[in-house]
């Protein structure tokens, strides 16, 4: 006698959706530079230009999943700085501007939700990361004279 089973086993997964988005309070053409370096996503580099006022434009996306209940890893910015063409300033100081995985004073971190399947197979979870480009991040920005020479094109205008 030969008894065959089948069993299917459908594995747990956990999703995350990270929204990255930039909001513009100032009339300034801006430029907002990422690097990530994460295990799970490599290197990475977002450029992203504002031109003038702007609300929740999206930046970017990351999805990243485990096989089990404990939440993916989120990613990491080794480096973000914003270019103020406008007025040849800048600044670099990435805890400052996104303090990882936290909201912090220029950025704002929103959960959006977490949903799971019928079978509590899968969980789906949204959070955004909200960069606000205002007056007084413009006044914490230093004059940098090598933007002359990395924007080359703009400046010839």
């Amino acid at each position: 006698m030969v008894l065959l089973t089948f069993y299917s086993c459908t594995p747990y997964i956990y999703w995350v959706k990270d929204n990255h988005y930039v909001t513009s309070k100032v009339n300034k053409n801006i430029q907002v530079q990422i690097v990530i370096n994460d295990w799970s996503y490599g290197k990475d580099s977002i450029i992203y230009n504002v031109d003038n006022l702007c609300n929740d434009s999206l930046i970017k996306t990351y999805l990243s999943n485990s096989h089990s209940s404990i939440e993916p890893t989120r990613v990491f910015y080794d480096t973000c700085i914003i270019y103020n063409k406008t007025d040849t300033t800048s600044i670099g100081d990435y805890y400052y501007i996104y303090a990882p995985g936290n909201s912090s004073k220029y950025v704002t971190k929103k959960y959006e939700g977490i949903f799971q399947d019928s079978n509590n197979k899968r969980t789906y979870e949204t959070s955004s990361f909200h960069l606000e480009i205002n007056d007084s991040l413009l006044f914490l920005m230093k004059k940098d004279y090598t933007m002359l020479e990395k924007f080359k094109e703009y400046y010839k205008k």
